[in-house]
Formats: structure tokens, sequence, C-alpha cells
């Protein structure tokens, strides 16, 4: 099976048109509408951002795979995270690359990071 036919297939399934999709993902509806019809081929980022959207693995978007998504893959069950990413998908590459920036320095400052474990051979000390 192609990605366009799949592509429609998992947009039909949730109720929404080209142009409802085209918005949550920052593209043109003729962009669907090519993508849908084989007229042109999703580039690798735009692949992901279908995969979250769809909430599919990317073999399954191409066809290689009949298991929408892999049970490694299902490790974010934290909601936070998970809206985390939704918002992320909806960003430019630059976007992404600032908040992971401020993430980073957020985690640098300490405030925000959990302790670290104890390990065994500084238990003994006391």
């Amino acid at each position: 099976m192609n990605i366009g036919i799949i592509l429609r297939r998992l947009r039909e399934e949730l109720g929404i048109t080209q142009v409802k999709l085209a918005n949550r993902l920052g593209i043109s509806r003729s962009a669907v509408s090519m993508y849908e019809n084989d007229e042109r081929l999703p580039s690798p980022h735009m692949l992901n951002s279908f995969a979250n959207f769809f909430d599919v693995d990317v073999d399954y978007l191409m066809g290689r795979v009949n298991t929408r998504k892999s049970s490694n893959n299902s490790v974010i069950n934290n909601p936070l995270i998970a809206k985390t990413m939704e918002i992320m998908i909806l960003m430019t590459d630059d976007g992404q690359e600032q908040v992971a920036s401020y993430a980073e320095i957020l985690l640098e400052s300490g405030r925000y990071s959990l302790p670290k474990p104890i390990k065994k051979d500084e238990d003994k000390r006391e």
C-alpha cells in the first residue's frame, strides 16, 4: 500500500478534512491533496509530522509494516510530555530547537531537575 492511501485512510478515520489537517500541520490543503494522491512524497520531517499527528510509526505510513505503532514506541505515557510533543510538531525546526535549548537551560540550572540517585558506595560512607 502506498503512502497516499494510508494518509487518506488515517485522515478519514479521524473525520477531518484536508483543510483541517493542513492547518494543524502548517501546510497547504493542496500539499495534503498531493500527498494523498501520490503526486508528491513527504519529506522526512513531514513524514514525522504525519506519524506524530496520527500516532503511528513512520514505517506504517510507508507501508513497510502492518502494525500502526510498535509496542516499544509507546513509552510516552506522561500526558504533559505528549502535549509538549503535539505542540512542538506544529512548530518550525527553529522553534523546536529554541524549545529544546530552553529546556536544557532549565535543567542545567538545577532548579527543575530531579535529584540524582545515591550510589551504593556513597551510602556506605555514613
